[in-house]
């Protein structure tokens, strides 16, 4: 019961097996990379939040704090929105990066493949 290339059964399951474990191994990998992503954005989303609330609060509250003009809370909801906005960009720079290099990999795997 040999193969065409003369390999017995059980080098091809050992072979298949290998394979599988290395395909699980970078699934897992790429899991707790988006894991990874997800805690990251979901604690920005948690910060963004917890900031607004603050400075509602203090809106709410103006027998407590000093009052600010209008022109101090447009500046700091501006440099809000600045502080978010460049935070998601860093996060999809993070991804781009990560894409573009398992781009390359498959790329790279398709040209070393044999035709089929």
């Amino acid at each position: 019961m040999n193969s065409p290339h003369g390999w017995s059964p059980t080098t091809l399951v050992i072979g298949m097996s290998l394979i599988l474990l290395i395909l699980t191994l970078m699934n897992l990998g790429l899991f707790f990379k988006l894991w990874a992503m997800e805690d990251v954005a979901h604690r920005m989303y948690l910060s963004t939040k917890h900031r607004l609330r603050e400075r509602n609060e203090a809106r709410l509250a103006p027998d407590y704090m000093p009052r600010q003009g209008p022109e101090y809370q447009s500046r700091e909801d501006a440099q809000l929105l600045k502080n978010v906005l460049q935070d998601s960009i860093n996060l999809l720079e993070q991804l781009r990066s990560s894409l573009l290099v398992l781009h390359k990999n498959f790329a790279m795997a398709n040209r070393t493949a044999p035709p089929q």
